[in-house]
């Protein structure tokens, strides 16, 4: 299992895109692009659990979350919840009270893991890149050029 997509066309797509990436390009500084980064934020996104397998966190315009493994299987009532936008981070609470932080910084988006009860302020019990799943649909130069290197074409290998 690897961190990383793999199929050689996201590799060298990632590769590519990642140079055009800058937090100023993106308008990080101004209201209008803070709001245009947390609504890029909704969707899929590819994550490993704990036990290194890869899964989908779906992000719902509504703030409402689930996940589901990769074959589109549901992973269980206590991996639903809901997310807010809070100091520049999505920050994702499970019903379980986990809390996934997803923090876009140099050119990555990191998944950030915190058990319960514990401070978002305090060093995270596991941190691994997370991905946008780009829909065959959408143009995967116009998520690169918020997320850098954070995306992979769907479909997920």
């Amino acid at each position: 299992m690897t961190l990383f997509p793999t199929h050689p066309v996201a590799l060298v797509t990632c590769l590519a895109l990642a140079l055009a990436w800058s937090p100023a390009s993106r308008g990080a500084e101004d209201q209008e692009g803070r709001d245009a980064l947390r609504q890029a934020f909704v969707g899929d996104w590819q994550l490993l659990d704990a036990a290194s397998q890869r899964f989908l966190l779906h992000l719902h315009p509504d703030q409402t979350v689930n996940t589901s493994a990769l074959d589109g299987t549901k992973r269980g009532g206590d991996e639903e919840g809901t997310w807010s936008w809070q100091d520049g981070r999505v920050i994702v609470t499970y019903r379980s009270g986990w809390v996934l932080a997803l923090v876009a910084e140099d050119r990555w988006v990191y998944g950030q893991v915190y058990e319960p009860g514990r401070p978002l302020t305090s060093v995270p019990g596991r941190m691994a890149p997370a991905f946008k799943v780009v829909p065959p649909d959408e143009n995967p130069q116009e998520i690169a050029s918020i997320f850098g290197h954070s995306y992979v074409q769907w479909p997920v290998y």
